[in-house]
């Protein structure tokens, strides 16, 4: 972008001469190694388009830095030669993985993950003495208790749940209802 190479050249300073960038109040500051510090309006991404990838990295949101003046780089915290340090992202970024390289059994548990709930209870089984089968029997305390067992590609897997139902009247509703009720007696 024109825009970045007229501030390198403005301000007489190159790739190589900057140790870290920061996003601060809407603004870019390049910090360089002879301590100025250069603001801009320009977006970060935008700054980063000019500079080489191989010698800058993007660490945490809103921080670049210059592999070329880092000096120690410890558990997450990276310290810069002129003294400033700046801790890593927490999370690094994900890696994407795809179904093909799960093992049946790894993806069994992936999937079980999305149905754990309250009132859900899922039991892994080694040999079900049945097939595929589904029940719902009352319990003593009124609940309704549904199980189904069926098998998945790492094995049988048993779910235990209580169905909630919640139903929600209007005032109008709760009269009309007293009302039919009332004729009917």
């Amino acid at each position: 972008m024109q825009v970045i190479r007229n501030l390198f050249r403005k301000n007489r300073f190159q790739e190589g001469d900057i140790v870290y960038l920061q996003r601060h109040d809407r603004k870019t500051l390049i910090c360089l190694a002879d301590g100025r510090v250069i603001t801009t309006y320009e977006p970060l991404k935008n700054v980063m388009t000019e500079l080489s990838s191989d010698v800058f990295e993007n660490i945490n949101k809103g921080i670049v830095i210059n592999h070329a003046f880092v000096d120690r780089d410890i558990d997450g915290f990276v310290v810069l030669t002129d003294g400033s340090g700046f801790s890593r992202r927490k999370k690094p970024l994900k890696k994407v993985e795809s179904p093909e390289e799960l093992s049946p059994e790894e993806r069994l548990k992936k999937d079980i993950r999305f149905l754990v709930a309250p009132g859900v209870r899922i039991e892994k089984l080694d040999d079900p003495a049945t097939e595929t089968t589904r029940n719902s029997e009352w319990k003593p305390d009124g609940n309704l208790r549904q199980t189904a067992v069926f098998e998945a590609e790492g094995g049988w897997v048993q779910i235990e749940f209580t169905p909630v139902e919640k139903r929600v009247f209007s005032g109008r509703t709760e009269n009309r209802r007293k009302r039919r009720t009332a004729r009917q007696v």
